[in-house]
């Protein structure tokens, strides 16, 4: 997954000079499709990274999923957006 941001110049240089490291934004939803092509839009209630510990429970867990071993593993708490018709 990639997320895409727009950011200021003035804080982009300041990351690419190393004096920056840290981004702050507000996350609204995420939107989760199944191999059935079923679409749930969820807001994001926190992310949290995983230690290395617990990153190897993790990919034992679900190893049907095509892990990158070169990425962190992030737990992302969700809440269904339930529509109202």
């Amino acid at each position: 997954m990639k997320l895409t941001a727009k950011i200021r110049a003035e804080y982009l240089d300041q990351i690419l000079k190393g004096k920056k490291r840290f981004e702050y934004r507000q996350l609204e939803s995420i939107t989760l499709t199944d191999e059935l092509g079923r679409k749930v839009s969820c807001r994001i209630e926190g992310i949290t990274p995983l230690s290395p510990r617990y990153n190897k429970k993790i990919r034992a867990k679900y190893p049907h999923v095509p892990w990158d071993d070169n990425l962190r593993i992030y737990e992302i708490a969700i809440k269904p957006i339930l529509s109202q018709s």
